[in-house]
């Protein structure tokens, strides 16, 4: 039998918030209400914009709350983790992107599962890019062997564009570099990062 069998891929989790219009707005007052607290912020990732101190998951609020039950309820419907395997949230941030600003190529050390919580994101305010951990190593079958066909049909880009949806969550690999292209509309972008542990 012939074929192309596509080896040791990258999974990326997708999920939705639940009724996510009812309380957005909610979630773009605490956002900028935090913002007010600490107008500076730290730098991380980010070149302009607004990144958060990482500690949103140590308590109560909305983001945290919203964020722990939509992945708790998508990881128990679902046939992803052993029984046995259970996540704890390390880190919680905050972003904002004004126009122009936007995040350098990084990944995350230190933690198992990453993922990214869009609240606000007006068109054209920057898609999130991943790029290909295996590019180094196939960099010419990807960019000048490789039929673009046989590329579409097993997604082995050297590097992909998502872009993002309002009460969105992607999960992915923490080892796996990525980054945010600048926003180029008037209006901030919003999204909300954090890293999962996973426990056995």
């Amino acid at each position: 039998m012939n074929s192309v069998l596509p080896l040791f891929p990258s999974l990326t989790h997708h999920c939705e918030v639940k009724e996510f219009g009812k309380i957005k707005k909610k979630l773009v007052n605490y956002v900028y209400q935090e913002n007010k607290k600490d107008l500076e912020g730290v730098v991380r990732s980010n070149v302009g914009g607004w990144h958060s101190r990482s500690d949103y998951h140590e308590f109560d609020n909305i983001i945290h709350s919203t964020l722990l039950f939509t992945l708790n309820e998508y990881f128990s419907k679902r046939e992803i983790f052993r029984e046995n395997v259970t996540f704890d949230i390390a880190e919680l941030w905050i972003n904002i992107n004004k126009k122009n600003d936007s995040n350098d190529s990084h990944n995350h050390p230190l933690s198992d599962m990453s993922g990214v919580f869009w609240i606000k994101v007006p068109e054209n305010s920057g898609v999130l890019e991943f790029h290909n951990p295996h590019s180094f190593q196939q960099y010419k079958l990807l960019k000048s062997c490789y039929s673009d066909e046989l590329i579409d049909k097993s997604w082995d880009y050297p590097s992909y564009w998502f872009p993002p949806s309002e009460g969105g969550i992607i999960l992915f690999p923490s080892h796996l570099y990525h980054g945010v292209k600048p926003n180029k509309s008037t209006e901030d972008r919003i999204s909300v990062s954090f890293n999962l542990v996973l426990n056995k």
